[in-house]
């Protein structure tokens, strides 16, 4: 399974998580069904106060720093 990357918001600032890939985290855990994995990530990558967490695909981060202020979440 490769997983999206998932953007949150905390205190005004966008965050991305680039999950590791679920063969590298059996290789610590064991073998994990893709549910396991995708709540085993949002656990361990996701603070409790983040807000509009939302998984996203890689066409919609910027390849470059240029706009690095400008994003604005959508709902």
């Amino acid at each position: 399974m490769i997983m999206k990357k998932i953007c949150y918001t905390i205190d005004g600032r966008l965050h991305i998580v680039h999950p590791v890939p679920k063969a590298n985290i059996e290789k610590l855990l064991g073998p994990l069904t893709d549910d396991e994995y995708r709540n085993h990530i949002y656990e361990k990558s996701i603070p409790t106060n983040a807000k509009n967490v939302r998984e996203i695909e890689d066409s919609e981060i910027p390849n470059n720093r240029t706009f690095r202020n400008a994003w604005e979440y959508q709902e």
